[in-house]
């Protein structure tokens, strides 16, 4: 669970740092995510509603950059540091 959550923060950290390759990185790591709570969904100790939402906010990001990577493509957007 550590490992995941420092993951995710590398991600964010990248998106926000303006890496064009952590595009591709957190596009998976949302894939994954969303197929991972909805099929192991028992695996946390905290109510069965929560890995629900989890999963459904995983899977909407996941299709919003779809969407984003087939209208505009991650080239669109700015060089690092501008």
């Amino acid at each position: 669970m550590i490992v995941i959550a420092a993951i995710e923060v590398i991600a964010a950290l990248g998106s926000y740092l303006g890496w064009r390759w952590m595009f591709w990185a957190a596009l998976v790591l949302l894939g994954v995510s969303a197929i991972v709570a909805i099929a192991f969904p028992n695996t946390s100790p905290i109510p069965g509603w929560v890995p629900a939402i989890e999963s459904i906010a995983a899977f909407a990001l996941f299709i919003w950059m779809l969407i984003g990577l087939i209208r505009f493509g991650p080239w669109a957007m700015k060089k690092p540091g501008i």
